[in-house]
């Protein structure tokens, strides 16, 4: 390690030391995860493990609400365009509705001028 200034020195002692502490766990047969809900202690208790494992939970629950909000959001916008959609459509059937009712009257107003038409 001559040679090199004092950052790389200490970068190079944490990633050997790193090394040194991951292989003697490994030849043991222990295996250590940042993220382990296992009792990280020898001398944990119950109590403080049921703890622990409450406030994971918790922030995992936060964390899901929080998505599902999200999703709960973009289903009561596209309701709401599904809604603008039917009004449109109900719109148009009374549109149609009305054509409907004044091409009646006036097949009505010329049968009773002409009177009825006869198909041959």
């Amino acid at each position: 390690m001559e040679g090199l200034d004092t950052r790389t020195r200490t970068v190079v002692r944490s990633v050997v030391s790193g090394y040194r502490r991951k292989s003697a766990t490994r030849r043991i047969g222990i295996f250590i995860a940042l993220d382990d809900a296992t009792i990280r202690r020898l001398r944990m208790t119950v109590a403080h493990l049921k703890k622990q494992m409450d406030r994971r939970f918790t922030r995992l629950q936060r964390e899901m609400n929080a998505r599902f909000v999200g999703v709960d959001r973009r289903f009561i916008s596209v309701d709401d365009r599904f809604d603008a959609v039917d009004q449109r459509f109900d719109a148009v059937d009374q549109r149609f509705d009305g054509m409907d009712r004044r091409v009646a009257r006036w097949t009505r107003i010329r049968n009773e001028i002409r009177g009825p038409r006869e198909f041959k």
